[in-house]
């Protein structure tokens, strides 16, 4: 709307959903949560289906995005 680029995100409900969407852009990706705000929660520069993994597992039942990481 303002004329910045940003990156897509997809919502994810499960870690399936999160690996498959992470391969499918291509690391590294960043892990946001839905209703936190001022970078709460945010986890840039995921490498890797491990660390994804290990995000999402100790994320709980949170809503999560995920978005390619940009530099």
């Amino acid at each position: 709307m303002m004329g910045v680029p940003v990156s897509e995100d997809k919502r994810i409900d499960n870690l399936d959903d999160a690996l498959t969407t992470a391969n499918e852009i291509g690391y590294p990706v960043v892990l946001k949560p839905e209703v936190e705000s001022n970078g709460y929660g945010v986890y840039p520069n995921i490498q890797n289906d491990a660390e994804l993994t290990e995000l999402i597992n100790n994320a709980g039942d949170t809503k999560l995005f995920i978005e390619k990481h940009v530099s």
